[in-house]
């Protein structure tokens, strides 16, 4: 894969939750991306040395190898913790712009309710578009949380019957390994996966 480098500006830093942030950049024009994939962001400390970190881009590309979709013609599942919902949002924006028709399901866990990222939004697009369901989980809820509770292993089980779709996994490795082992042992062929340790 071609490694490209570019000159960008943070244009905003908003807070999503206590241990997220949501970076806005200014990126040259000549700068794309398929949606999925991440940028490695290198950034001078206060002695000069620079600090790489890896974020993945959670916004729709303008046009259109990383973690991206395979095939356009099968149904989708997605399943993301923590911060692996990340590309997933720039996924699912992305195909539902451009009237992608099959199931499109989103499975999201996490500890705490305050940690849910693009909740409003995930929200929004499922009432906008009928053939998109998301369901977030919290497995460390605190008293009076309303939604499900548990970890994304269940709502595998609740939610995702059609075992013909391809699946798409992002977090930790320990999760990816038991969300595999499930779905090979319900009968998935198509796993894709990106970790993030």
């Amino acid at each position: 894969m071609a490694v490209h480098r570019f000159d960008a500006t943070i244009r905003e830093i908003q807070t999503l939750t206590p241990s997220v942030k949501h970076y806005t950049l200014l990126a040259p024009s000549e700068f794309s991306f398929k949606p999925g994939q991440f940028v490695v962001l290198s950034v001078p400390n206060p002695s000069g040395k620079l600090v790489k970190r890896s974020y993945s881009v959670a916004s729709a590309p303008k046009t259109g190898e990383a973690f991206t979709i395979k095939d356009e013609r099968k149904p989708i599942v997605l399943v993301g913790t923590g911060t692996g919902v990340a590309p997933f949002r720039s996924m699912v924006a992305d195909v539902l712009s451009r009237g992608f028709g099959k199931k499109i399901l989103l499975l999201c866990g996490y500890r705490f309710e305050d940690e849910i990222l693009y909740d409003r939004e995930f929200s929004h697009l499922a009432k906008l578009h009928g053939n998109f369901d998301y369901h977030p989980v919290v497995s460390r809820p605190r008293p009076g949380y309303k939604g499900e509770i548990g970890r994304v292993q269940q709502l595998i089980e609740a939610h995702a019957k059609d075992m013909n779709a391809d699946f798409y996994l992002c977090g930790l490795t320990e999760m990816i390994e038991d969300v595999k082992k499930l779905l090979e042992a319900k009968g998935a062929k198509r796993i894709f996966f990106e970790r993030y340790d």
